[in-house]
């Protein structure tokens, strides 16, 4: 139940993240300063983090097919999963972060 609650919370962001990147994109300022290396930061975030969720939750679907198609028990699968979900997530926050901080600089 832990993971479903993740899982569209995760999935909810990523989708923002798509969202958002066409107005990244074309705000993307000069070349060769802070705010130009911030800005591509911003869009390696927002680019590789939801490829990155809809990576681990299709591993998650396919392990938990393997595991129930075992007949083992499938709570240990969710809860790796949550936490890898989760590790996106800081991940890319830790990420954008820094990114705002080289642009303010």
């Amino acid at each position: 139940m832990v993971f479903i609650g993740i899982a569209i919370a995760t999935g909810i962001i990523a989708g923002l993240c798509l969202l958002i990147l066409p107005l990244w994109l074309f705000g993307v300022p000069g070349v060769n300063n802070n705010h130009a290396r911030g800005w591509q930061m911003g869009l390696s975030v927002l680019f590789f983090y939801p490829l990155s969720w809809l990576g681990n939750y299709g591993v998650h679907c396919i392990g938990r097919t393997i595991i129930a198609w075992i007949g083992k028990s499938q709570q240990y699968w969710q809860h790796m999963s949550s936490i890898i979900a989760l590790t996106l997530v800081l991940a890319a926050i830790l990420r954008m972060m820094q990114a705002f901080r080289i642009m303010s600089n």
